[in-house]
């Protein structure tokens, strides 16, 4: 049996087509996989478990359904749903799990979302410590639902429109931030992560590959197997 891994399929209510493919992967493709692998930007926002899990309902029980059916899922935050907590683990059956991450027993493979390694992009990166600091977290949790609504409608605006005016070469990961992560890894022989949206094939050297997920739209989504004989993608 293979591994299943994906990343950034921005969910959006306003995008059912999306959900659609992903609700069919989950009732069809995915059952055959001995695990799956979500490595961030699920949702192209989550304000909160008590906000957004009743949005995505359908989604969530169909990844409840997977799992019951004995397949794990193990969800890796990206930088649009860094705030999925109990509540969304609870709803939809998967594990939140830190990165990077390995299959058990595949020290060799790391998993990770991919924002990290974007690090030209002193402004993103100087917001995402902010946004993850433990306290301002659990002050956020406290508010009321239309605060959290407004807030997190805010932030994805600004965040929109500071994508748009950054140099394409800043979006990306640099060498500099893959060749610490290899340094820090020495077992890694295969890096996979998503958030960038430009899948490819990376060799780093002669031993280890680094391998970027594509994102989903409403013409394609895909996933990557993995199993003792490599990796291939698969359209959706």
């Amino acid at each position: 049996m293979a591994l299943h891994v994906l990343s950034d399929l921005h969910l959006d209510p306003a995008r059912p087509a999306i959900s659609a493919r992903f609700i069919d992967y989950l009732n069809g493709p995915a059952r055959q996989a001995e695990a799956v692998y979500i490595l961030g930007d699920l949702f192209e926002v989550w304000a909160d478990d008590d906000v957004s899990a009743p949005l995505y309902a359908d989604e969530l029980a169909a990844m409840r359904g997977l799992t019951r059916h004995g397949v794990p899922i193990a969800f890796i935050c990206g930088n649009r749903d860094f705030l999925c907590g109990a509540g969304f683990e609870q709803a939809s059956g998967a594990r939140v799990v830190s990165e990077p991450f390995s299959p058990p027993g595949r020290c060799d493979i790391k998993f990770m979302h991919g924002d990290v390694l974007c690090t030209d992009d002193v402004g993103y990166q100087r917001f995402r410590r902010i946004v993850r600091w433990p306290w301002l977290q659990w002050l956020y949790r406290r508010l009321p639902r239309t605060l959290k609504l407004r807030i997190a409608a805010r932030i994805r605006g600004s965040a929109r429109e500071m994508t748009r005016l950054k140099p394409e070469d800043i979006l990306d990961v640099t060498p500099q931030a893959v060749s610490a992560f290899f340094d820090a890894h020495p077992a890694c022989r295969l890096l996979i992560h998503g958030h960038t949206h430009r899948p490819a094939e990376h060799a780093f050297d002669a031993q280890r590959t680094r391998l970027v997920l594509s994102d989903w739209t409403e013409r394609q989504g895909e996933y990557l197997s993995l199993d003792a004989q490599g990796w291939m993608r698969h359209p959706l």
